[in-house]
């Protein structure tokens, strides 16, 4: 079905319309202001139900509008209350009969009125997004949040893997080093207490050197004295015992002093190693989040395949359309403007009408691929068009049709 008459009369910038229009193309032309915007709304609010916010023109009662589909009389009234705007839709078949839901029946039968071709065009990337889900019925809000969520996670594990990769590419490793470290207080206090028996020691052979020396004089001070060198050396008094506490004491203390460093380097070692684990489980997590966004990505994919597309390969990024994944805006004037009235056409409905604004920027070689993709389609397209020679399609002044002289 198309349009075969259109009566407008007081609504928005229209006066009086009433048009039997012929062809495919339906071009309605006038200057600035003149009511060709408001001859191509008309169409959309009756056919739609989306009512502008003040339909009646300014200084009357009431707006009508009238289409003749054919099978199919659509007539929508608005009428002035001290509120705004009462309206009433009534649908009649060419028997005379009318439907008691009319907005729900036209809703069946009315494709894709909402998209303007020429606009879709011009539409800013998150637009043309926007109105191709909505074309498909494709909600894509619950998965692009958890998808927000996974690249927002991915993006702090990832800042983080840098970061660690960073101080790994910095740290030293000793490969000679031991993995445990040396434990410096063990060693200080077994030398405390070697130091303290190398003291006794000391004193228990003083003491018997002296008793040595006054054996002549005190058998029992002698006596003494080992007994003394014995309490404090153990059981023996072999005198190479005592060499070896203070060899033990020397190598002790040597030893003590290399932990440091080597501690050092056994820390480093350890801090380098606790690192990379760190750093591998970082991308362990950043690889799983990328295996999750990949099977966002398949969904939406899977989804797009389902859809019956109004252009074969079109699909949506986080950013806007594209084509055979080809951003929409690098796409060719041409191909552009094909996709767009593929767009307006999609789900091939009953009424075949698209209407389009901006139809003086619309050059002939444009205005050959839309009147072809048209008529190839069996659609009616109204398009807008600045003029003001008077001898383009329906010419509009001051709200009314102006005929030739």
């Amino acid at each position: 079905m198309k349009i075969r008459t259109l009566q407008i009369e007081n609504f928005l910038g229209v006066k009086v319309f009433d048009e039997s229009p012929e062809g495919d193309v339906v071009v309605v032309s006038g200057k600035n202001g003149a009511g060709k915007t408001s001859v191509l709304d008309s169409i959309f609010v009756a056919l739609t139900g989306r009512n502008p916010k003040k339909p009646i023109k300014d200084g009357e009662d009431k707006a009508t509008i009238k289409i003749g589909l054919g099978e199919y009389t659509v007539t929508k009234t608005f009428t002035k209350t001290e509120d705004g705007f009462n309206h009433r839709l009534v649908v009649e078949s060419a028997d005379g009969a009318t439907f008691k839901s009319p907005q729900k029946m036209l809703d069946a039968l009315i494709g894709n009125i909402a998209i303007d071709p020429l606009a879709f065009a011009d539409m800013r990337d998150k637009e043309q997004r926007d109105t191709l889900l909505e074309l498909l019925g494709i909600d894509l809000t619950g998965l692009e949040a958890e998808e927000k969520t996974a690249r927002e996670e991915r993006a702090l594990i990832g800042r983080e893997v840098k970061k660690l990769e960073g101080y790994l590419a910095g740290m030293p490793f000793d490969e000679n080093a031991p993995t445990k470290e040396v434990d410096v207080m063990a060693l200080v206090e077994e030398k405390e207490a070697l130091m303290g028996r190398i003291h006794n020691a000391r004193d228990a052979r003083y003491k018997l050197e002296k008793a040595r020396m006054q054996i002549v004089e005190i058998e029992a001070a002698h006596r003494k004295a080992e007994e003394e060198l014995t309490e404090a050396i153990g059981e023996t008094t072999d005198p190479a015992a005592f060499e070896g506490w203070m060899e033990r004491e020397t190598e002790i203390t040597t030893e003590i002093g290399k932990s440091a460093e080597l501690n050092l380097r056994i820390q480093a070692n350890a801090a380098r190693e606790s690192t990379k684990e760190a750093l591998s489980a970082g991308k362990k997590k950043y690889d799983a989040f990328t295996t999750e966004i990949e099977e966002f990505a398949q969904i939406k994919t899977d989804m797009f395949a389902d859809a019956d597309l109004p252009v074969p390969g079109m699909s949506v990024t986080e950013d806007g359309v594209t084509v055979d994944k080809t951003p929409f805006k690098q796409l060719s004037a041409a191909e552009q403007l094909r996709a767009s009235l593929a767009m307006g056409m999609a789900g091939n409905p009953e009424i075949k009408v698209l209407r389009a604004t901006n139809g003086s920027l619309v050059d002939s070689d444009s205005m050959k691929i839309i009147e072809d993709a048209v008529v190839k389609n069996g659609f009616q397209l109204w398009l807008e068009r600045v003029d003001e020679s008077g001898k383009v399609g329906i010419y509009m002044e001051a709200g009314e049709v102006k005929k030739e002289d």
